[in-house]
């Protein structure tokens, strides 16, 4: 009989120890739960930023296109300015020699 209840003691203590081991792993189950809810929210704020950086160098990508093709054009102008100018200094000379002669 002392040997039964001997054995029914250490299931009981044995049992009891497996409760507090499972308890600890819930705890700790819930506390790594909890840590990657926060690393989740932190990669969505990263991933938020990152959408915001894509949006302005779009933004950005637009405006150095814009300004590359107004400085084109800008360049084709004074170009254009340039052969007038030319044009009439060989006009005024042409008429200065023809004046001449």
């Amino acid at each position: 009989m002392q040997r039964g209840d001997n054995a029914q003691a250490e299931t009981k203590n044995s049992l009891r120890e497996m409760n507090q081991m499972v308890e600890r792993g819930a705890q700790m189950a819930a506390d790594i739960n909890i840590e990657l809810t926060k690393q989740i929210e932190q990669l969505d704020r990263m991933a938020d930023r990152v959408k915001d950086t894509d949006s302005v160098l779009k933004k950005a990508q637009k405006n150095i296109t814009y300004f590359a093709r107004a400085m084109e054009c800008d360049m084709c102008m004074a170009g254009l300015l340039v052969l007038i100018l030319l044009c009439l200094v060989a006009v005024i000379v042409l008429a200065v020699k023809k004046n001449s002669s």
